[in-house]
């Protein structure tokens, strides 16, 4: 809308207004959403490949982007699907993936350079990225709680059931999500709620497959044409104060964007891991 002014005091004054207006507006962006360089560094040895040492870096240096903006505050989780694995390189990725910087996330990543550096005593592989950071615009609800547990041991062999038990402090919808980053790195696939399974609103206490529900159950299997003799899947599962709908299969970046559209203090994130090993 244009407005008409009377005298050029009066719209010196409004030019003023407006350009301390936009220094400010811009001022805040600048805080909450900005590019970054951050690099990540990991050894390739006799067990580690080139390959799985270049995907640890890049993690690392995911977190390295992050720290820049929102400080070191780092939740790193020791996930049990590691206790037994021989495979160290692996499990590193799938720990460095899971650790969480409270306070912001990644919404794009550009201009990753790989160089192999011919360090001692190993080759290492260095990884370099631009991320563009966003930080939460609020704090979590420290009143907004969430437990989640895997009702079996975390290393399964083929057709096996398995199920989460759990609880809120609050009313919350509650969503599960599947991670398989042997084969898909990039994407989350819906479990919970689904076709046979639809009411996720609980009040406290919930199961997934919800109790007394005979329509459906959670097998672990193998998957086919698969070289190694164990692969590692993970639930992620979500509290939420709102209703949040998920596509079958989600891009994870545009799914930490949605969680952010969401306020931070209407959800909450748990995420368990466990190894599916072959017959």
């Amino acid at each position: 809308m244009h407005h008409k002014f009377i005298n050029l005091c009066g719209h010196q004054l409004f030019l003023w207004f407006a350009s301390s207006l936009l220094i400010i507006i811009f001022l805040s962006t600048n805080v909450l959403a900005k590019w970054v360089e951050a690099e990540g560094r990991y050894f390739i040895d006799r067990k580690t490949t080139r390959e799985e040492a270049c995907n640890i870096a890049l993690e690392e240096a995911k977190q390295n982007a992050l720290k820049k903006i929102v400080g070191e505050k780092l939740n790193s989780s020791q996930l049990e699907v590691c206790t037994d694995d021989d495979n160290k390189s692996r499990c590193t990725l799938y720990q460095n993936t899971f650790n969480y910087i409270e306070g912001g996330y990644i919404t794009e990543i550009k201009n990753k350079k790989e160089e192999i550096l011919q360090s001692a005593p190993e080759k290492e592989c260095l990884i370099r990225i631009d991320a563009f950071i966003k930080e939460y615009e609020e704090k979590p609800d420290v009143n907004f709680t969430l437990e989640a547990n895997l009702n079996q041991k975390p290393r399964l062999y083929a057709g096996k059931k398995i199920s989460i038990t759990g609880e809120v402090m609050q009313k919350s919808y509650i969503t599960v999500l599947g991670w398989y980053p042997d084969f898909d790195k990039e994407n989350y696939y819906q479990i919970f709620p689904n076709q046979y399974d639809k009411n996720n609103l609980v009040e406290k206490l919930f199961n997934i497959p919800s109790k007394n529900n005979t329509k459906y159950k959670l097998v672990t299997k193998f998957p086919n044409n698969f070289a190694q003799d164990e692969t590692y899947e993970f639930f992620v599962i979500v509290a939420s104060k709102k209703k949040l709908d998920i596509l079958s299969k989600q891009n994870i970046i545009e799914f930490n964007k949605r969680l952010s559209l969401l306020g931070r203090s209407n959800w909450e994130m748990k995420k368990l891991g466990y190894t599916i090993m072959r017959d």
